[in-house]
């Protein structure tokens, strides 16, 4: 019967850890102050599952992807996290971090929370925005870990650990090891790339398509679209970005003379834009939503571009049968 509950007991809290999707870890506290820093990645390892339900050997991912990362951790809930995975360029972003304290001592923080900005789907995993992590901090071991295992439907247990390296809140730990100059991107901005839009279905809509592209960590875009009246391609290539918050939960984004408004919640920032286009000569004012789409520029405008001629020759072939 002891046998029993105790499988059960065991049973219940890796339950708790899949339905959570969070993290599993023995947490020894530590203070803000003595938190501070720069942690380096140096485990991070996937178990799979073999088809008849026996683990395979551990994956080395941070070998396999050939990834150096870098968590640095500020003390007002602010920090960075450097990604670089084989000969690609590093990824640098500005994070916020939200602290969980023990509750016999206010003072002590047990497990951080990081956030890039965009939301995530499913696991969790180095580079990929947001993690959970324990603390576990010795006088001469300080170290974030947490694992994940196998179940409801997961094929993979998985293994992180970052070691605390320097007591550097900024770049310059990461940048000199890394032996590039490194750039973050603002929180705010994570996540914008190609933002889309294409109406021409919609008959009160004097516009085909448009389109902004963010690039150089979110320093500059540009801009495509076309309207029906002429049916031309114009691009503006270039401008630049900033952002303001109108109020707690909205950025706005400017590119030039265009206005963009994105949402933010919490510690995620959304993967639409709204903006009011200005009227012209021939247009009146009129408000566009974009969606985020991972394609590359000339892709999508070809699909528009097809899309939009097949339903002109549709409205055509209707014109004639009337």
């Amino acid at each position: 019967m002891k046998k029993i509950i105790i499988t059960l007991l065991i049973t219940v809290l890796i339950a708790l850890c899949g339905l959570s999707l969070a993290a599993c870890y023995v947490s020894k506290p530590s203070t803000v102050d003595d938190f501070a820093g720069t942690y380096e990645l140096e485990v991070y390892t996937r178990t799979y599952q073999k088809d008849d339900g026996t683990d395979a050997e551990p994956t080395n991912m941070i070998e396999k992807d050939g990834i150096k990362a870098y968590l640095i951790v500020g003390k007002e809930g602010t920090g960075y996290y450097v990604y670089k995975s084989g000969d690609n360029a590093p990824v640098v972003n500005k994070i916020k971090i939200a602290y969980t304290y023990d509750g016999d001592d206010s003072d002590l923080l047990t497990e951080i929370r990081y956030y890039s900005g965009c939301p995530t789907d499913g696991d969790g995993y180095p580079g990929k925005g947001e993690e959970v992590l324990g603390l576990t901090f010795g006088k001469k071991d300080k170290r974030l870990t947490y694992s994940m295992p196998g179940v409801f439907g997961r094929k993979f247990s998985q293994t992180v650990k970052y070691i605390k390296v320097d007591k550097a809140t900024d770049l310059s730990y990461a940048q000199s090891k890394l032996g590039v100059t490194l750039k973050a991107t603002e929180f705010e901005l994570y996540g914008l790339g190609l933002f889309v839009n294409s109406s021409y279905y919609q008959d009160d809509d004097p516009g085909i398509y448009f389109l902004v592209n963010f690039k150089d960590n979110g320093e500059k875009a540009d801009v495509y679209y076309a309207m029906k009246a002429d049916g031309e391609d114009v691009v503006e290539r270039d401008l630049p970005v900033s952002f303001t918050y109108a109020d707690e939960k909205t950025i706005k984004i400017s590119v030039g003379n265009y206005v963009f408004d994105r949402m933010v919640y919490d510690y995620v920032v959304t993967r639409y834009l709204t903006c009011t286009l200005p009227a012209n000569g021939e247009t009146e004012a009129r408000e566009i939503g974009l969606y985020l789409d991972s394609r590359d520029v000339e892709t999508v405008l070809n699909e528009i571009k097809e899309g939009y001629t097949y339903y002109c020759e549709q409205q055509q072939a209707i014109i004639e049968e009337e």
